[in-house]
């Protein structure tokens, strides 16, 4: 048989993809404001500045919100179909893979370009020159580092555990977690799928394992607690009770803007990270619940949602090259500096959403090129966990089989799917 055509989602969670844009654009304006604008301390203070540096500030707790979406979105309905009885490992693995690869690849060789073209005019920089002064990139006992060993351990989540991040991309440290948070949803979704004890015990071992080594790195337990809590919170949101319309996209965006204040005025204390965790995991399953908005709403937020993860990995080392190159160490509080910032930010988010257009975008052609080419019907040792299907002839004489699929325009959130294909 013959595939005659691709998924086709039925449904977004528009309101999630909002988030997950606006926390993309939270990343990428902090560090901005750290390469154009001097430390708060040093201008004089008012409203528009305080709002403005406020605001720009919120890089790491945007982290934070993407770790509790991808619980939501990719180890909740796996823990759920673990349950069910419908549970694939190779076919999660697969999922992932393709998700973290098909943008880290080009990203790691694009990192590589502009270290070049950065370093061949301030060298200075990629050895930790403005690590005082900037929220990311190199520093004194962490340069830019490039080599096949940095890049194959940043492609297997090792940074910051046994290698650095791969040359200035400083927030590739992210990416580790995740992997590993991946890793670990999945280990704990075979055990809990698990017919026969020896694989159910199997798992457990391995996922002890698992969590012993990311015990080397207490960040890393305590963001595995907060993807989890997101993804306990996609098993919450089934007991909601319906509400108006408007209720819960209220109760959920009401959630989001008091903890934003809060860690503003905390100033980032230590336990803002758990803070952050927990609001989200509760404002996500509200925003889930709320009706979709349509017109230019729904379409910021499918756009943003959909250039996020390429945006993320991409946006840094342009940016630090042409500050490098350009704009080092100068950092005013001018309306010129401000017309530089806008412009620099449209312009990354352009250059993220060509690059999306390029590659990213084909993520599901891929995806499905790697499942052809993977047994799913055998997982771990002969037993199978695999998602049913229910197949019909169509009208035409084609093969419909339905399935439930992650569609990862919204980083792994399931909907229900149709592929076509066609007899010979």
């Amino acid at each position: 048989m013959r595939r005659q055509g691709q998924a086709a989602s039925s449904r977004r969670l528009v309101h999630l993809d909002a988030l997950r844009g606006l926390a993309a654009l939270l990343v990428l304006v902090g560090h901005l404001r750290s390469f154009l604008f001097p430390a708060w301390s040093s201008i004089p203070h008012g409203p528009i500045l305080a709002l403005f540096y406020g605001a720009t500030s919120l890089a790491h707790p945007a982290v934070i919100v993407f770790f509790v979406l991808s619980g939501y979105l990719v180890g909740g309905p796996a823990l759920g179909r673990a349950w069910t009885g419908r549970w694939s490992a190779s076919r999660y693995a697969v999922h992932r893979l393709t998700r973290l690869w098909v943008v880290l690849l080009p990203a790691l060789a694009l990192t590589l370009a502009w270290d070049a073209i950065g370093q061949a005019v301030n060298r200075a920089a990629y050895q930790g020159a403005y690590a005082a002064i900037l929220t990311s990139g190199p520093t004194s006992d962490h340069p830019a580092v490039h080599g096949w060993s940095v890049a194959f351990g940043n492609l297997a989540g090792l940074q910051s555990l046994i290698v650095p991040v791969f040359g200035s991309n400083g927030p590739l440290w992210s990416l580790a977690n995740e992997s590993w948070y991946y890793v670990l949803g999945g280990l704990l979704a075979t055990a809990v799928a698990a017919r026969g004890r020896p694989l159910r015990r199997f798992a457990v071992i391995v996922l002890v394992a698992c969590g012993s080594f990311l015990a080397m790195r207490v960040g890393l337990i305590g963001g595995a607690a907060i993807w989890l809590a997101g993804a306990g919170a996609e098993r919450l949101r089934a007991w909601l009770r319906p509400a108006s319309r408007w209720a819960w996209f209220l109760a959920g965006v009401g959630i989001l803007v008091v903890i934003a204040i809060v860690v503003m005025l905390s100033h980032h204390a230590a336990w803002d990270d758990a803070l952050v965790g927990a609001a989200a995991a509760l404002a996500v399953p509200c925003l889930a619940s709320a009706p979709p908005l349509g017109g230019a709403y729904h379409r910021a937020a499918t756009w943003m949602s959909d250039i996020s993860y390429t945006l993320y990995l991409t946006h840094f080392p342009a940016a630090f090259a042409l500050y490098a190159c350009f704009a080092a160490p100068r950092r005013t509080a001018t309306w010129e500096t401000a017309a530089l910032f806008v412009a620099a930010a449209v312009a990354l988010v352009l250059y993220a959403t060509a690059l999306w257009w390029l590659i990213e975008r084909h993520t599901p052609a891929i995806r499905r090129w790697a499942e052809a080419r993977v047994a799913t019907t055998s997982d771990f040792g002969g037993s199978s966990f695999q998602t049913k299907t229910s197949p019909s002839l169509g009208a035409d004489g084609t093969l419909v089989v339905d399935t439930d699929r992650p569609d990862l325009q919204s980083d792994g959130a399931p909907v229900k799917a149709k592929t076509t294909y066609k007899k010979r």
